[in-house]
């Protein structure tokens, strides 16, 4: 059986999403990646001048949990990819 995903769970996730990504980990900071709950779904957003951008939008928890997952895989990949050419 799947656990369970929470806010926490995702906004951890996002923690080491901004982290990998030298974004800044404070809530309302230009450039960071955060979750926000409206009409029960779930939106990711970039704090960007003074509004915010939408990345995903109208996701269940697990969705946004695993948007943040697979953002980082592909950090991690193009961090280990081969620029030189």
């Amino acid at each position: 059986m799947a656990s369970r995903i929470t806010a926490k769970t995702v906004d951890s996730a996002l923690e080491s999403f901004n982290t990998m990504l030298n974004l800044p980990t404070e809530y309302g900071e230009q450039g960071h990646v955060f979750l926000q709950q409206q009409n029960g779904y779930n939106n990711i957003y970039q704090q960007e001048g003074p509004g915010c951008r939408g990345l995903a939008y109208g996701l269940t928890m697990r969705e946004a949990y695993e948007w943040v997952a697979a953002a980082m895989q592909g950090i991690q990949m193009a961090k280990g990819m081969d620029t030189s050419r």
